[in-house]
């Protein structure tokens, strides 16, 4: 089974991807060995996740990484403050950013994405 990293807000972090991500890692799980990734500090407030799911800070993704890497690193990136600790693992660790950003936040985002050059990064937009 594929290993996916899965990094993302989770409650009770006021996010709304911290809800598409609660209602998509059940699916999710059923297909590859999840691994959350959430914000030091937070402990997740949804049983059910911390009973099917590996949980993890984001602060350990790194060392994880480099101790048994993982098939896939996913990063869920919105515009609040609630992506930073997400966003300064994403710019040392290639992934897959998943952008849900409304237009203007998009545009900032673009243009951050590519003065800081991480061209190994692929970027999906969903508009929420």
């Amino acid at each position: 089974m594929r290993r996916i990293a899965y990094c993302s807000p989770i409650n009770p972090v006021p996010s709304g991807i911290s809800d598409y991500s609660e209602d998509l890692l059940p699916y999710l799980a059923q297909y590859a060995d999840i691994t959350l990734y959430h914000d030091s500090g937070v402990t997740p407030s949804n049983p059910q996740l911390t009973t099917h799911l590996n949980m993890r800070p984001i602060t350990s993704l790194l060392a994880d990484q480099q101790r048994q890497p993982y098939d896939a690193i996913i990063y869920h990136i919105g515009n609040s403050t609630a992506h930073c600790q997400i966003w300064d693992v994403a710019q040392q660790l290639p992934g897959v950013i998943v952008l849900h950003l409304p237009p203007v936040g998009l545009s900032v985002f673009l243009r951050l994405f590519y003065i800081q050059k991480m061209p190994q990064h692929h970027l999906l937009m969903r508009q929420s």
